[in-house]
């Protein structure tokens, strides 16, 4: 990308640091993508907190469905 060079292995959560830390090192390269980065970091966390209210609504909703209709949990996947 735009002559940075990466490891071919970027540790999971590591990626905006790795990448911060080689294109602070280029002015030019920083001005252009550090906002990038910046945008990607804001959208992570949004999709990160979207990604945990959807799974809280489906749990609800399944939780409301076994309440109304009085299905109990099974802790196993062997029928009742």
């Amino acid at each position: 990308m735009f002559g940075v060079v990466l490891a071919s292995k970027v540790p999971h959560g590591a990626y905006d640091a790795v990448v911060r830390e080689q294109i602070q090192a280029e002015p030019l390269l920083g001005r252009a993508l550090l906002p990038l980065l910046d945008a990607r970091e804001v959208l992570y966390r949004t999709y990160l907190k979207l990604d945990n209210e959807v799974k809280t609504i489906v749990l609800a909703v399944i939780m409301h469905k076994m309440w109304m209709d009085g299905t109990e949990f099974r802790w196993s996947a062997e029928p009742a």
